[in-house]
């Protein structure tokens, strides 16, 4: 709603002058994006800790919650929990460290699976991230001053969209590659026992 009230500025009678105020914001918000979830952060592991849980973090609680989308791509049961957690960095953070924690991890002595490695790259193909939420928002607003209200409320929706069809890709992806390779060998398989 603050992108929507900056992109009708009227107080300084100029159409541009709320869009530079809304980009602005959106730079701030993209630089401060990372101090704001250490802190959230901070604050999840403070209470955490009176739980008994010393490492809750916002990508803990939404890795948690993307659990069962994880396993339904088709996921190692072993790995399911890491590759939502790193979702779950996309989606809060951005792709990029995203892909620096799956770079991390594939370099790590415990690396991913083939299989969960190729589900993890495609599902994190996509910008669909609090960040660019709120560079969606201020670009289509400042496109369509007027529907800037109706943009606001569906962009969430959209995000969320947007998240969904990587996930979609990953699975897709999974399942041709991998239903391939295991036919291709059953073919062999069975060809060779043929001769």
């Amino acid at each position: 709603m603050y992108l929507n009230f900056c992109n009708k500025n009227k107080y300084l009678n100029h159409p541009s002058s709320g869009c530079d105020v809304s980009d602005i914001f959106c730079c701030i918000l993209l630089a401060d994006e990372h101090n704001l979830t250490l802190s959230i952060n901070g604050l999840l592991t403070w209470i955490g800790r009176g739980f008994g849980i010393h490492h809750l973090t916002l990508e803990l609680i939404i890795g948690y919650i993307f659990y069962p989308i994880t396993f339904l791509l088709g996921c190692p049961r072993a790995e399911i929990l890491r590759v939502s957690q790193l979702f779950a960095t996309k989606l809060v953070a951005n792709e990029f460290a995203a892909y620096t924690n799956l770079q991390s991890i594939a370099h790590s002595d415990n690396p991913l699976s083939p299989r969960a490695y190729t589900i993890a790259s495609y599902g994190l193909c996509g910008f669909a991230n609090l960040g660019s939420l709120g560079i969606q928002i201020g670009v289509l607003s400042a496109l369509g001053p007027s529907r800037g209200r109706v943009v606001a409320q569906i962009a969430l929706s959209a995000m969320v969209c947007g998240f969904i069809s990587t996930l979609q890709t990953a699975g897709i992806v999974y399942v041709a590659n991998f239903n391939s390779i295991y036919f291709a060998t059953l073919i062999h398989v069975t060809s060779g026992m043929l001769v």
